[in-house]
């Protein structure tokens, strides 16, 4: 794991300074095994992979897609503790209050680790708390 992700970094930090297009980011990610496609982003955001999130970000993966039950990838980072990664979804434009199929929201996904971080970080990005949108 610890080898992909410095391969990710070094990839993601020599087309930071070239000029790439979404192409070069998704050909990144398939020579770093990682297919091209919505289920895979969620999955990195579940793990709080940065370098790979990024990579998805800047081929074009739309940062809302959800799974089946209408989870983000802010959600997954949310609920898996990971600031860092949920810090960068909210920068891309992650909406921090949609809710999935059962009305939960990011926060409430947050709750789950609570000492992580993230429900502080979502909190200061807007996110309401136990408020249904309708």
């Amino acid at each position: 794991m610890k080898k992909r992700v410095f391969a990710a970094s070094v990839t993601l930090l020599f087309l930071a300074t070239c000029s790439s297009s979404s192409r070069d980011h998704r050909k990144a990610l398939l020579e770093l095994g990682v297919i091209w496609n919505g289920e895979a982003f969620l999955e990195q955001a579940k793990e709080g992979d940065l370098a790979i999130l990024e990579l998805f970000l800047k081929g074009g993966m739309d940062v809302e897609t959800r799974d089946r039950s209408g989870a983000t990838a802010l959600m997954h980072a949310a609920s898996n503790g990971h600031v860092e990664a949920t810090s960068l979804l909210i920068a891309e434009g992650a909406h921090v209050n949609v809710q999935d199929n059962l009305g939960r929201q990011a926060l409430d996904y947050a709750t789950v680790h609570p000492e992580s971080g993230t429900f502080k970080v979502l909190a200061s990005a807007g996110a309401l708390y136990g408020m249904t949108l309708q």
